[in-house]
Order: C-alpha cells, then structure tokens, then sequence
C-alpha cells in the first residue's frame, strides 16, 4: 500500500461502556487518553483537557470517574471534537464478571487501561460487608469498634456510586479493619456466605440455622429443607447488616440501599423484580425470630401499614425455600422406596437433575479451559511477532550476501592462457626471473603479503584466491538457501499451528453456545416434565 493509499484509510475509535441502573457510562480517564487523537476543529485546549482531569482524579489515582454520554456528548461539543469517528462499545469482561458472580459469588471486577481490576463503588461496600461485617457476632461489640468500620465503609460510599475504585486498594482497606480490630476476626474465615457453591446449588436448612444462631442474627426458621444458593447470598448479608448496629436505625437501611443492585447479581433475570421488591419491603421491616402465623398476626409498628411489612418478610423468606418440595412429594407419594429414603432422613436427588448439575460442572470447566487457551493466544502472536522479527533480519542478511555474491561474481575479460604463458615467460626473461616488492596473496596466512616472487607465483597465488573465493560465494548460496528455506518452513509452520488454534477455539466456543442452548431445553422440559414452575425456578 503506498503513502496516498494510507492517507485515505480512516481511523476509528473505540471506547468502553459499563452499565449503571438503565444507562451506560464512560471511564474519563479513558476520555483524557482520546481527547488528542480525534480529530477537532481548531486547537486542542489542552489547558481545559488537564482541568477536567484534575476534577476526575480529585479522589485520588486509585478512583477511576465515569462519565454520561450526556456528559461525553458535551465534551465533544465544548472541545469541537468530531464525534463520528468514535464507537461506544459495551465492555465485554462486565457481562463475563456478572456470569462469574453469579455463578460463583466472585466480585464482579473489570480492568483498568494499565490491566489493574478494578471494581464499582457499590461492588466495594459489598466486599466490605461481605469481608468485615459477616462472620462476626455483633451482639457484644462496643460502639467504638463498629464505628471504626462504619467510617471505613463510608468513606468507600462517599466515592459516589458511579465511581470505580482499585481492587488491590479495597483489599488493603479491609486488611487494614481486619488488622486494627483483630479481637473481632479471630480464627480462619468461615464461608458464611457460601461463595464456593454453585448459585443453583442447595444450603441446608439446618446449616442454615446454624450460622443465624452461632452469630446471633435476627431471623425466622421454617420447616424447610433446604434453600438455594443464590437465595442465601441475598438475604444472609442483608441480615448480617441489620444486626451489625441494632441501634442505630438508620445504617441498615443506608448501607443495603447502596448495595441493592449490586447483590440482586446474585439473583437469576427472571426473578430480579420480584426479589427487588421484597427486598424493598425488607427494609422497611425487620427480621424477627417468630412464627410465621405470628408474623401475619402482629401488632408490630409495621402492621399499621397498609402491607405488614414483618408478615411479608417472613413469606418472601418462605417462598425463598425450594417451591419443588411441594411438587417432589406429591410425585413421590406412591413411591415406597422414596417414602423409606424421606423416612431415613436421606436427601434425594432425582438422576435427571444430577445429570443436569453434571452437564453444569462440565460446561463451567470447558469454559475455564477455553478461557485458559484463549490466554495463551497472547504469547503465541507475540512469539509470531518475534519470528516475524527474525525472518526480516535473515531476509537483510541473505541480501547482504546476495550483494556481495554479485561484486564478486561479476564477469571480467578472460585473458587467454597462452597468452598468459607467454607474458609470464617474457618478464621472467626480462627481469631475470624475479618480480621485485610485490603484493601476493599467501595460502598459509590466507592474507595478502608484500615480497619477492616470479611472475609465476604470483599468477599461481591469484588462480588459487580465486578459487577460494569461489568456495567462499558457493558457501555463502548454500547458507543463503538454507536459511530462507529454515525460515519459511518456521514462518509456515507457526501459521499454520496458529490457524489450527484459532479455527479449534472457535470450534469450541460454538459447540459451547450450542450446548448451552441444549441444556436450557433439557432444564425447560425436565422442569415441566417433573412439574416445576419455569418461573419460578
């Protein structure tokens, strides 16, 4: 491609959108990076560029600001920037966080422009509770201490919900609460909020129990077997809260508002409104450790409302609990051997949801692995480009010996031998047999030495250097030839291995899609063969 060709290719920009509430926002930082590189009209007020920027690093260099594309709009308009040239793009590795967390209860942490995780505001507070303020019993703690971690948190909170903050700063933060207050986290860290199992996964209702009354925390017990997991990170970090500080009636309240969307992550699509909802309800009331039939009768506070927010707590509570209970019964009720195994206290487990769950297991370990082939593509197109590197330095150095190939090998005026005789003969006669002070090129040295030798030994030493160098230049073609060919076979090989990587990987991102389709229409029709409610699960 020539110079006019290159000038006529436009250039595009791309940058990263993440998603807040209904709207999708920008990293400023990101902003100042582009600023000079789109094209404006006029100069660039690189004074304003820098003033915007001490506003967006006002926290300090480990809060990262988002902007609005309203706002962004506006920074095109006050820097007269040509907006065409730049495409929003959603930033995948979100989606993938938000798989991840809530799948596995990971936090939900992107990257920044120096490969950094970085994680939301909201994100922060709720690692915070989840590190600092479960896993302990709050019920005799002095106010002094839970003030220390409530300031921590605040500070956190005062960043602003649309900021993103250092996942390595958020760790030393609550390393540092862990570390002031140790009387507090003595011991390993339990799971309490039992981030190593399966979001679909089941807690037991006596584990359940266990935890609320080890550490005290207000709650309700039903008679219910089990509970799933994602229904359990929801509602055990939301309890942990509202006993952290009893007494002040506003923290509960404050703190779950501001992590409200951050731990509905935790709850599949379909049933985000209605957990919404209850979870607004939730904090309007209070846990309390009662009967349900005494909880849908009370005189509390709440019950002058028109909700009784304490009734509806407890029956969000009990509709948390598997709803297949019901169903699982009723379809076993005929069935002696199940009958025998309920009477025994086992947990069943039908064989089509333990294929389902297997099916489940083996899909998450093939994407671990595709994950872990796709970052090995990195250094591989690196070693490409080093290769490439290598390939154009022997291409120079078979050139160099081309060039010098060819100075050598120029053809020059054959003299003829008898002639050459006779000149030799001649001088030999005329100067006695001696040609005095002259260069001559000797075999031993392999250099040229200056001396006394005939005609003849001259001659004799010439024919041989060129002999020599013909050696040299028929050395020099083969070593040509066999590095290119060296570096072509490289060159294809790697390609071709490269290629093959790629067209595999792809090959197993569709059969992955394809098998995801599958297990949602196995999971449809067992559900409805079993007589599961969809929506429900």
């Amino acid at each position: 491609m020539n110079s006019d060709d290159e000038e006529q290719v436009e250039k595009r920009y791309y940058i990263r959108s993440v998603p807040f509430e209904n709207e999708q926002r920008v990293f400023a930082d990101e902003i100042y990076e582009l600023l000079p590189l789109i094209p404006c009209r006029g100069l660039m007020n690189t004074a304003r560029a820098a003033e915007l920027q001490d506003i967006w690093k006002q926290h300090g260099a480990h809060v990262y600001t988002t902007i609005s594309l309203a706002e962004l709009d506006l920074i095109f308009e006050d820097f007269k920037l040509d907006k065409t040239k730049v495409t929003i793009v959603e930033d995948p590795a979100y989606t993938i966080g938000e798989n991840l967390m809530f799948t596995w209860g990971t936090n939900l942490n992107i990257h920044d422009l120096k490969r950094q995780p970085i994680i939301s505001v909201p994100q922060a507070v709720l690692f915070l509770a989840q590190s600092i303020v479960c896993g302990v019993n709050w019920k005799a703690v002095k106010d002094e201490k839970k003030q220390v971690v409530l300031d921590e948190m605040r500070k956190v909170m005062a960043l602003g919900k649309t900021s993103y903050v250092e996942y390595r700063y958020m760790l030393s933060v609550s390393i540092g609460v862990r570390q002031k207050l140790a009387d507090l986290y003595l011991g390993p860290k339990e799971d309490v909020i039992f981030q190593k199992q399966h979001a679909m996964g089941e807690v037991d209702m006596p584990e359940f129990r266990r935890v609320f009354k080890k550490y005290q925390i207000p709650g309700f017990y039903e008679n219910h077997e089990s509970l799933t997991v994602y229904a359990v990170r929801v509602l055990l970090p939301l309890a942990w809260i509202q006993s952290f500080w009893e007494e002040e009636k506003n923290v509960f309240p404050e703190l779950s508002r501001f992590i409200l969307n951050e731990i509905l992550i935790y709850v599949p699509d379909n049933l985000k409104m209605e957990y919404r909802r209850n979870v607004g309800l939730m904090l309007g009331g209070a846990f309390e450790k009662r009967p349900l039939n005494q909880l849908k009768n009370s005189d509390s506070p709440t019950s002058k409302n028109t909700i009784n927010v304490e009734a509806e707590v407890a029956e969000i509570l009990a509709n948390f609990a598997l709803n297949a209970k019901k169903n699982g019964n009723s379809r076993n009720a005929g069935n002696g051997e199940n009958r025998e195994s309920q009477q025994s206290g086992e947990k069943r487990v039908c064989q089509s949801c333990m294929d389902i769950r297997h099916l489940y297991n083996s899909t998450r370990n093939e994407f671990v692995q595709l994950g872990e082939k796709i970052r090995e593509i990195g250094p591989i197109e690196m070693g490409m480009k080093e290769l490439a590197g290598s390939i154009q330095a022997f291409d120079r150095e078979i050139e160099r010996l081309r060039q010098l190939e060819s100075e050598l090998s120029t053809p020059r005026k054959q003299v003829p031998k008898k002639k050459i005789q006779e000149e030799i003969e001649r001088w030999n006669c005329k100067n006695d047999g001696f040609v005095t002070n002259i260069s001559f090129y000797d075999n031993n040295s392999q250099e040229f030495l200056r001396g006394n030798a005939t005609l003849r030994e001259q001659y004799e030493n010439i024919m041989k250097m060129n002999e020599n160098l013909e050696q040299q230049i028929l050395t020099h073609e083969r070593q040509s030839s066999q590095i290119s060919s060296f570096s072509a076979t490289i060159f294809e090989l790697q390609a071709k291995e490269h290629d093959k990587e790629i067209a595999r990987l792809e090959k197993s991102i569709e059969d992955l899609e394809m098998r995801s389709d599958e297990q949602k229409s196995i999971l449809k029709k067992d559900f409805q063969k079993n007589g599961i409610s969809v929506e429900a699960e």
